[in-house]
């Protein structure tokens, strides 16, 4: 005979992995978004240092 087990069991257990999963997406989603930032900010950095060199570029030519 199989193991019964009463509907609140069932319920609390479906209700705690439904949870389970929901904070496992959220962490997902926290680590994704935290990977993209700091790419985003590495870019803009290499952006700006660019930016940098072609202005002082510019200026050279410029005096010369």
């Amino acid at each position: 005979m199989m193991f019964a087990m009463k509907l609140r069991t069932r319920l609390f257990l479906s209700i705690s992995a439904l949870i389970t999963v929901a904070l496992l997406g959220l962490v997902l989603g926290l680590v994704s978004v935290m990977q993209m930032a700091k790419s985003q900010e590495s870019s803009i950095r290499h952006n700006f240092t660019t930016l940098d060199i072609g202005l002082k570029l510019r200026q050279n030519l410029g005096d010369q």
